[in-house]
């Protein structure tokens, strides 16, 4: 049996659109929570919340690697017509990580037991703090069960509606969330409306799985530790991708905050914040184009493979070039305003998280086409090592020399790890070429031109 796709075009465009929808939501969630949240707890409060959440968050969008890895695994098997095999990858991923979730959930119910309190950190003494931690946990976990459920979303060629159904849920949590801190909510009551939600944004997303596609359930009949050893090489590369990243931005928020204050931690937060915006945009068409680089690839259709790519690299000067003057010149007005008057910060600060944001955009999107052909580990260990000393770099040059010196301190990991991602992808696996990517550039340009042009209906 085998499960009709669709067409190419018509799916990138239906997960860019989705895509589009679901930042949106974000991103307006996110503008509305600064100055909602600072109003309701202090800018300090605001930061202890960003550093309570760093951690749990990263570990749910990890999926741990194998959602992954198994979701170009299980594509490729249904794109072959192989069902059996696709439903094999995805009860032995959901087996293998459902295990280690309830490992992680029991060393995080010990860690609560016996670490009550965080009265070693100055301003941190809250014995709610400890139980919100648990609570977030929990709704990591949950989270990471949608995630290998997404797998079979993009598999049935479902992009644009996995997506949708899977972003739309975090904009519900955060409105629970502004709403409870609105009325005094605290820390622990906002922790527990977000797990109440993503467990109704689990069911409702399994059952509108299994109508798409029945074959995708559940359960542990088809799963095999030979699946899961066969992808633990992708898998463990792709793992360290979110925990890399989670050193690299939400790790350098906490370590700022340990270094001068929960009060800086806020201010550099809501820089980065604003700072990733163009790589949420690039990433619109970066993401719905990943499965369609995979079954490409599958298909040995190399032409429509450089396409994909050479489009998504026009994207991405198309937006960070803009996007970088604009932040420099007007960033810190534009913070002041996000913030209602209670943030501020230097030029050089604005500075260096927007050439931090050009060059990770630039291998984010390049890294991406290496994901989507399961060869992550090419940069995988250079990233992880690059973020981890980075870390360190950070702590070391806010607590001597303040906020500046460590956003100066992340570029040097974003240089290195650019120079590997580009390196790997258009030398060692696909030729760079200049004169095709002016042609598809050109198309673009024409195509856009044509849907502009007065009397053409848009």
């Amino acid at each position: 049996m085998r499960v009709s796709l669709g067409r190419p075009t018509a799916r990138v465009l239906l997960g860019v659109a989705a895509n589009a929808v679901g930042k949106a939501w974000v991103l307006l969630i996110q503008l509305a929570s600064v100055p909602i949240l600072v109003s309701s707890w202090g800018a300090s409060g605001y930061g202890v919340w960003l550093m309570l959440t760093a951690i749990p968050t990263y570990v749910a969008l990890s999926d741990l690697g194998f959602g992954t890895a198994g979701g170009v695994n299980m594509l490729r098997r249904v794109a072959a017509g192989d069902l059996s095999g696709a439903l094999c990858a995805f009860q032995s991923v959901w087996l293998f990580i459902s295990l280690i979730s309830v490992a992680i959930l029991g060393l995080a119910s010990g860690l609560w037991l016996v670490a009550r309190d965080f009265s070693g950190l100055a301003g941190w003494h809250d014995e709610r703090l400890p139980a919100t931690a648990l609570l977030l946990v929990t709704y990591s976990l949950v989270v990471l069960q949608m995630n290998v459920m997404n797998m079979g979303f993009r598999s049935i060629g479902h992009y644009a509606q996995g997506t949708f159904l899977l972003d739309i849920v975090s904009p519900i949590e955060q409105a629970t969330v502004l709403a409870a801190a609105s009325f005094g909510g605290s820390y622990l009551a906002c922790a527990s409306l977000m797990l109440i939600v993503r467990v109704i944004g689990f069911i409702f997303y399994y059952t509108t799985l299994r109508r798409a596609a029945g074959w995708i359930r559940f359960g542990w009949t088809e799963a095999r530790a030979s699946e899961v050893r066969s992808l633990a090489k992708p898998a463990i590369a792709a793992l360290s991708l979110p925990i890399s990243s989670a050193l690299s931005i939400q790790g350098t928020v906490f370590f700022v905050g340990l270094a001068v204050s929960p009060a800086a931690a806020a201010v550099l937060g809501t820089i980065r914040m604003m700072a990733r915006v163009p790589l949420q945009v690039v990433g619109l068409l970066t993401r719905a184009a990943l499965p369609e680089i995979t079954v490409a690839e599958a298909h040995k259709d190399k032409l429509y493979v450089d396409r994909l790519v050479y489009l998504n690299l026009t994207v991405f000067l198309l937006v960070t070039i803009p996007s970088a003057a604009a932040l420099i010149v007007a960033g810190d007005r534009l913070l002041f305003w996000i913030a209602r008057g209670q943030m501020h910060a230097s030029t050089i600060l604005f500075v260096a998280l927007t050439v931090n944001m050009i060059l990770s955009t630039l291998w984010g999107t390049v890294g991406s086409f290496l994901l989507a052909i399961n060869q992550q580990h090419r940069f995988a260990a250079v990233y992880a090592a690059t973020s981890a000393v980075t870390a360190g770099l950070v702590y070391l040059a806010a607590s001597k020399f303040g906020i500046e010196a460590a956003a100066i301190a992340l570029l040097p990991m974003d240089v290195i790890v650019a120079f590997t991602v580009l390196h790997h992808w258009f030398r060692g696996y696909r030729r760079y070429d200049f004169a095709e990517h002016m042609r598809v550039t050109w198309r673009l340009a024409r195509a856009v031109s044509v849907k502009l042009a007065p009397g053409q209906s848009s």
